[in-house]
């Protein structure tokens, strides 16, 4: 990528937020590249610099995101499935990550939900 950044602006932009991105791609990956894009574009840097930030709380505003929340909270708890295991709603800048099943599942947990699931479509939004 540095010998491609001598000819080109290099960015690199990933879902994940910043400190994983690092984990992935260096310590240094705010400055590795010209760009650089976490969260699915939502927290940009540019040499290392912030220049901009958005969030889904303050997109919706702090009322509507508590109602969102209780809401799946409310959908998880009345579904009859298999397994439960943990964290079923993980917060992150740009979205709310929600796991019917948890995010503390066993991946053989996960395996068979992704069956369940085929069939009985608890992932899927119409079902809501």
């Amino acid at each position: 990528m540095q010998e491609l950044r001598k000819h080109v602006t290099v960015g690199s932009v990933g879902g994940s937020d910043l400190s994983k991105i690092k984990e992935q791609l260096g310590s240094d990956a705010e400055t590795a590249y010209d760009y650089l894009f976490s969260e699915n574009g939502l927290v940009g840097h540019k040499a290392g610099e912030l220049i901009h930030t958005q969030s889904i709380k303050k997109a919706l505003g702090e009322e509507k995101l508590q109602k969102l929340i209780n809401f799946v909270l409310r959908y998880v708890a009345d579904l009859d499935i298999p397994v439960k295991r943990g964290t079923f709603i993980e917060f992150r800048n740009g979205m709310l990550n929600v796991s019917p099943i948890g995010r503390n599942c066993s991946q053989e947990e996960r395996d068979e939900f992704e069956k369940y699931d085929a069939e009985a479509k608890v992932c899927t939004l119409h079902s809501l």
